[in-house]
């Protein structure tokens, strides 16, 4: 149960793409959609948006990377529809020294 836990170690699951018709009936838009696709390119950043899912949950996720720089950020819109559940997010990437804000 979630909501009775203040700390939780086991993972129960990970997140997968949306299947092109999912992400049609999530976005609400006929048609095929690709789970991940590039929505902006330009001089100054790539943003890259993945649809993803797990059970109940559907999530948004956005990669904004920016041409020069050796950073990039992560946006997230988590749908819950889930009970008694809590969600933690992992990215592992493959640096050596990766430093992680969190706002």
């Amino acid at each position: 149960m979630g909501y009775r836990k203040n700390s939780f170690l086991d993972c129960t699951g990970e997140f997968t793409l949306m299947t092109p018709s999912e992400v049609a009936g999530f976005s609400g838009l006929r048609g095929v959609l690709n789970s991940v696709r590039i929505i902006e390119c330009d001089p100054m950043r790539t943003v890259v948006e993945a649809l993803v899912k797990y059970h109940h949950l559907q999530m948004v996720m956005r990669y904004y990377i920016p041409v020069k720089g050796n950073g990039f950020s992560i946006t997230l819109k988590v749908y819950w529809d889930e009970q008694d559940r809590m969600l933690k997010m992992q990215v592992t990437t493959p640096f050596r020294m990766a430093i992680a804000w969190v706002k």
